[in-house]
């Protein structure tokens, strides 16, 4: 039998299931909270303890803990449903990248805060921080910038294919490197963030980009050590003209197109008051 079936059969049955509780008030009462523990969990149980005073002014027998949970399941589906929590929520990658200073990280950070309050489970690989951790002693030749962009790819692997979205914000200037990560991922979002280097010039506090254009760096990504744009990111972003919202607002939009994120649930004033009720109910009728 099909768990559905065997709620709904529960759920028929329902008189057959009506218990006498427990002459004595307070063994009454532990025995209404014991049931409505089983059903409920967390905060939720401190309310369902007031719900339980007053239902037994009103009431002599209760249901039995398989019935009201199946009720309280019952309940909970419909509530889940109305907010769009039913969509298998799949892991991905999404990937910055762009020249030092475009505003990769920016982007990444806010484009996780939405995600992660859609109900995602989110993780942010900024590569800064990979560079002083997992990739701590590396330079900046071809070969330590791809060993670093395959490390970086390996762990947003390892997110992805466990349900987690990995956002990576890294420079990764060699296009073989990163479709290789691609490949390897296979739920891969490329997101270029275009930004010339005059902009990045006048934008850069740190004043790398002058010191790179005087010779004064060297191997410095776009000036002296070439970026190679991607040829199909699925999202171009162009952070001179545009605000770090709207480029954000854009990517969103392309991952909800992709299918890998749930639109931001939109319902009307009835909807919220069921809603409301289904949370208020502690699973009993």
């Amino acid at each position: 039998m099909s768990r559905r079936a065997y709620r709904e059969n529960c759920w028929k049955s329902k008189d057959s299931q009506l218990e006498k509780a427990p002459t004595d008030a307070s063994a009454r009462f532990q025995y209404r909270c014991n049931i409505v523990s089983w059903a409920i969990c967390g905060e939720v149980l401190t309310r369902a303890k007031t719900e339980c005073r007053s239902f037994e002014s009103q009431f002599g027998r209760v249901y039995s803990p398989l019935c009201a949970t199946c009720a309280f399941r019952n309940r909970m589906d419909d509530y889940q449903t109305k907010l769009g929590e039913k969509m298998t929520q799949k892991g991905f990658t999404l990937w910055f990248t762009g020249l030092s200073g475009a505003g990769k990280t920016t982007l990444a950070r806010l484009v996780e805060v939405e995600i992660r309050a859609r109900g995602h489970k989110v993780e942010v690989l900024d590569g800064d921080i990979i560079r002083t951790n997992l990739s701590k002693g590396l330079g900046f030749s071809k070969e330590d910038r791809d060993t670093n962009i395959r490390r970086i790819g390996f762990v947003c692997n390892l997110l992805t294919r466990n349900d987690v979205v990995a956002i990576a914000a890294a420079i990764s200037p060699y296009r073989e490197v990163r479709d290789e990560v691609r490949r390897d991922i296979g739920a891969f979002v490329e997101v270029y963030v275009r930004c010339p280097i005059e902009v990045l010039a006048e934008r850069d506090v740190k004043g790398l980009y002058k010191k790179a254009l005087a010779g004064e760096i060297k191997n410095f990504t776009g000036v002296d050590d070439p970026y190679e744009p991607p040829l199909a990111a699925e999202v171009i972003v162009d952070t001179d003209t545009e605000t770090p919202e709207e480029s954000a607002t854009r990517i969103l939009a392309k991952l909800e197109e992709m299918s890998l994120l749930a639109g931001p649930a939109i319902y009307s004033e009835a909807d919220e008051e069921e809603m409301g009720r289904q949370v208020e109910a502690p699973g009993l009728v």
